[in-house]
């Protein structure tokens, strides 16, 4: 099995869909979290001007999406190529189908016509593209020109066998959607909102930005997810890698240092270690990597912080950004303790790496409000506050 290191992420390939023209398609795995992914992939990249029109397409996605989109997207770029990753649920077509009567198969069929008649997107059509969740089909965009029409889907569905308990019952498709479902949901009536952020995402990518923390803050349920995602995606626009990262619930300071830096050194450990061994000293009571400096014996991560790992992951922040240009995106920021934050006010502050932080202003408990005071002093953080939307806006959207 090929391995793909693409914007600072390892894949795995689980299959070729096939290739017309310089783009390709095909299914990968997230290597960290095992997901599955739909990769479109331009080799050789395309010209200047092709890639801004490429861009722009993935950026309107945010505004046009509907559930029947992947919840989550990937973009990146390197000199010889272009790619554009969706991230899938792991029931594919491909895995359901053979376990369908010719009733569900029939049913499944007439939805399917139904759904590409009334969408105005290009769609790549693959039996292990698409994916069923209850409550809807899930179909990944092209960006450009359909690779291949239906009828090919209907053939490779048509060479599947039957499996020897096949079933009917009721569709998938037809049932109440599952409220712990990622969905992709537009952004409506943000329009300030996004220009401001863009030119921040934008502005990330010159030698030294003035405004390099960004803190999206508002209520909860404002859309502050879809516009922290829009924002990674304008990033990765500019050749900048991403790291997501939600705080866990009741997660202490040590453990989610743990994962941000096994994020950002997965695949450069060794080259960390040949460069600065002491730091990887202090790391390896957190890292399993480094466990071998400790004899061996496993990472402590719920111990509390001590001075000198934070100045040691000072460092491993130093040494990703030398690597490529960087932008650590921490969701939830309300759940973090005391603890939590006052590490991550040391490391946004004292580093020289891009920092997208979303915070939900509401609930019990919250303790983000203090690092944002201390954050509003210093002239490379920049806040957006989002408010509900006005009236004339909320009926627009409505």
């Amino acid at each position: 099995m090929s391995h793909l290191h693409l914007s600072g992420r390892w894949y795995s390939q689980l299959a070729q869909l096939g290739t017309v023209g310089g783009r390709s398609w095909g299914m990968l795995r997230d290597e960290d979290s095992g997901s599955r992914w739909v990769l479109q992939l331009w080799s050789p990249r395309v010209t200047d001007r092709e890639l801004d029109q490429v861009r722009e397409t993935l950026l309107q996605r945010f505004v046009d999406c509907s559930p029947m989109d992947p919840p989550r997207v990937r973009f990146g770029m390197d000199d010889s190529r272009v790619w554009f990753l969706q991230g899938m649920p792991d029931d594919s077509l491909a895995k359901l189908w053979p376990d369908w009567n010719g009733a569900l198969r029939r049913r499944f069929l007439q939805r399917l016509d139904k759904i590409l008649k009334g969408d105005r997107q290009p769609r790549l059509l693959d039996p292990e593209a698409i994916a069923i969740q209850p409550g809807r089909i899930i179909i990944p965009r092209v960006i450009g020109e359909v690779p291949w029409d239906v009828d090919v889907l209907l053939r490779k569905l048509a060479d599947m066998e039957p499996s020897a308990e096949a079933h009917g019952g009721p569709a998938p498709w037809d049932l109440p959607l599952e409220l712990s479902d990622e969905i992709a949901r537009p952004i409506r009536g943000r329009g300030q909102e996004l220009t401001y952020l863009k030119s921040l995402m934008f502005g990330l990518s010159t030698p030294s930005p003035m405004e390099r923390v960004v803190v999206l803050r508002g209520e909860g349920g404002l859309g502050l997810r879809p516009l922290g995602e829009w924002s990674a995606a304008a990033a990765e626009t500019e050749g900048i890698w991403t790291t997501d990262l939600g705080i866990r619930h009741e997660e202490k300071a040590g453990a989610f240092l743990s994962r941000m830096l096994q994020s950002l050194l997965k695949g450069f450990e060794a080259d960390f270690y040949s460069k600065t061994p002491d730091t990887a000293r202090i790391l390896a009571r957190r890292l399993p990597t480094f466990a071998f400096l400790r004899g061996g014996r496993q990472p402590v991560e719920e111990a509390a912080l001590e001075p000198e790992e934070i100045q040691a992951a000072l460092k491993v922040l130093e040494f990703a950004a030398e690597i490529h240009p960087r932008l650590i995106q921490i969701w939830a920021l309300e759940r973090a303790d005391q603890e939590l934050l006052l590490a991550l006010r040391e490391l946004t502050l004292g580093s020289n790496v891009a920092w997208f932080l979303s915070v939900t202003l509401s609930g019990q408990g919250n303790q983000a409000k203090t690092l944002l005071t201390s954050f509003k002093s210093d002239a490379a953080v920049s806040f957006v506050h989002l408010n509900r939307l006005e009236d004339p806006d909320l009926l627009d959207t409505l």
